[in-house]
């Protein structure tokens, strides 16, 4: 059962998304560093086909439904595609903030493992070398540091480790987190964007007659004071974990209690919750905010985690809740056959997908539409282009998302240049 749920897990990253519609006069070049090229596309033909229910737990409240306004798209658009191994690439020898990681093709040398490392604001590639493997598809940004999980396979345990961004890493051994072995238990951490503090959860299959599961949770600041033990349940016949998601503005922690293959390395941003709680951190109790039983509700939390964002398929809506269930609005978007999930940007801009599918289930055209705080006006549409379907994850100006069996990410400033990354190697996007 236990490698079935492995199985599961990978199956879960498995997301497609698409390119988006750029003004004709965005730059082609990137110097210096990888090889780029130049492709011209034009729009597709646009297909009528039924809207394609899901059943899903959530019914939102009867509300005034909010189509976004439409612009006359461009008549084409330029797609920049760069080739990460088309260049020389030197050891990574001055920090970047907004980098996009991926696997490198050189072996890495005994316990440690290499990255190509293109950074977004300095325009370059560089190579970036960790000790330690990331063993849990976490790799998290925050106050100048690169964080991520290592698995012992001797002391069989997970600790956190830390890394100045250029490859200077060392362990915290206050995280050190012992297990029975990797195969039956789940790892998860968060860190605040200042790095002051450090959350981290361990889900573990123990087994039995009663196939017993075990869920804990311990937060700490980030040079080890303080440690406690948030929360530490056993539970029979269950295959659920808790993944910490943030803390609010007023200090409470939100959680996702997720199914093991929901969620995860692709997912865990902007991807489906099938239950969120707020843990109060003085009396560590629980209060339930968000339950989706079919676990295809939740796209987001907005950055003050106040406002949930979600897909109702079934009513073909983006919905907008407050976490005390009050509802801000339903969004009809503009496609008529795909629904994508929602995602907040850092600003609390809200950014959703939809499309029109031809018979190849194509998005023709696709769909960005943008929604501004308070969230109670309406949504207009971003841009459309072929192939539009889901947002994977924003970082300042930059949105990125799958683009066939390519990474793309597009510049949400004018003239919205795109830039298309291999994708099969991508490991983090890094604020």
């Amino acid at each position: 059962m236990v490698s079935q749920l492995r199985v599961i897990c990978l199956m879960s990253c498995l997301f497609w998304l698409v390119s988006c519609t750029a003004a004709p006069n965005e730059p082609t070049s990137i110097p210096p560093g990888p090889v780029i090229t130049t492709v011209t596309n034009t729009p597709g033909p646009t297909a009528e086909l039924p809207l394609v229910a899901t059943p899903t737990a959530i019914t939102a409240a009867t509300a005034t439904t909010a189509p976004p306004t439409a612009s006359p798209p461009p008549p084409w658009f330029v797609t920049t595609s760069i080739d990460i191994d088309g260049a020389a690439v030197e050891p990574c020898a001055t920090p970047s903030k907004t980098v996009l990681l991926f696997g490198d093709t050189e072996e890495a040398p005994p316990g440690q493992a290499t990255f190509l490392r293109h950074s977004l604001s300095q325009h370059e590639l560089c190579r970036l070398t960790l000790a330690g493997q990331p063993q849990t598809g976490q790799i998290i940004g925050a106050g100048g540091y690169l964080y991520y999980a290592v698995y012992d396979w001797e002391a069989d345990s997970y600790t956190i480790w830390q890394d100045n961004g250029l490859g200077r890493s060392r362990p915290l051994p206050f995280t050190t987190t012992a297990v029975a072995d990797q195969f039956s238990s789940y790892f998860r951490f968060l860190v605040t964007p200042n790095s002051q503090t450090l959350i981290w959860s361990l889900f573990e299959y123990e087994g039995g007659a009663e196939d017993t599961v075990r869920n804990r949770l311990w937060m700490s600041a980030s040079d080890g004071r303080n440690i406690r033990l948030l929360l530490d349940e056993r539970e029979d016949g269950g295959m659920s974990y808790y993944d910490p998601l943030r803390l609010t503005v007023d200090g409470q922690l939100l959680l996702a209690y997720q199914p093991l293959g929901l969620g995860g390395h692709w997912s865990s941003f902007n991807g489906r919750y099938q239950k969120i709680y707020q843990l109060d951190l003085v009396d560590l109790s629980q209060q339930l905010i968000f339950d989706c039983e079919t676990l295809l509700c939740l796209g987001d939390i907005a950055p003050d985690g106040r406002t949930l964002a979600y897909t109702d398929v079934t009513a073909g809506t983006i919905n907008l809740i407050t976490w005390e269930g009050e509802q801000i609005q339903a969004i009809t978007p503009p496609g008529r056959n795909y629904l994508g999930y929602p995602t907040f940007a850092e600003d609390g801009r809200l950014f959703f997908t939809s499309a029109d599918l031809d018979t190849n289930n194509k998005a023709a055209p696709g769909y960005l539409s943008l929604l501004m705080p308070p969230y109670t006006g309406p949504a207009e549409i971003f841009c459309q282009a072929d192939d539009l379907t889901t947002v994977h994850q924003i970082s300042g100006d930059h949105l990125l998302y799958w683009h066939n069996f390519s990474i793309a990410r597009l510049d949400l400033r004018p003239p919205h240049a795109i830039w298309q990354h291999e994708s099969g190697r991508f490991q983090a996007f890094l604020p």
